[in-house]
């Protein structure tokens, strides 16, 4: 990384990103269901509580929504605001968001192209069959930190 600025000193800094210890929890192709696109999904338990993606474009915790190499967000859907959720992170890979919006469907991303449209159907599906995934996770997790909090 570079630090950009007219007349300043350059800084140039490592980008890099140590993975939290973790194990995997799901690594499946799926097909979303009503258009038969096919998703890569893959979730890991983090050992430790980690940072909500709700509002927090730096945390850790979430999956990030991925297309033709660009992420586009970093979601837990439903679980956003649950504890057992900031253990979970990963990615789902979509490809078909970056096919659709090639043939023309903006619906897809917010009008201010901050993000993916939840709201369109084609993202509404995606979403509710990668919170049917996420789920049996979620509520494993909320049952072991009953027993043992943090």
């Amino acid at each position: 990384f570079e630090s950009p600025g007219k007349g300043s000193p350059k800084v140039f800094k490592t980008i890099e990103y140590k993975t939290p210890k973790h194990r995997k929890k799901v690594a499946q192709p799926l097909k979303i269901p009503g258009y038969e696109d096919n998703i890569e999904v893959r979730i890991y338990e983090s050992d430790e509580e980690l940072e909500s993606p709700y509002n927090n474009p730096m945390a850790q915790a979430g999956l990030l929504i991925k297309t033709s190499g660009a992420i586009l967000d970093n979601q837990l859907f439903k679980y956003q605001s649950e504890e057992a959720g900031r253990f979970f992170f990963g990615e789902v890979v979509c490809e078909g968001l970056a096919e659709r919006l090639r043939e023309g469907d903006w619906g897809l991303i917010t009008p201010d192209r901050t993000g993916i449209n939840w709201r369109h159907q084609y993202c509404d599906a995606l979403r509710k069959k990668v919170e049917d995934i996420l789920e049996p996770c979620i509520e494993e997790k909320k049952k072991q930190l009953e027993v043992s909090p943090p």
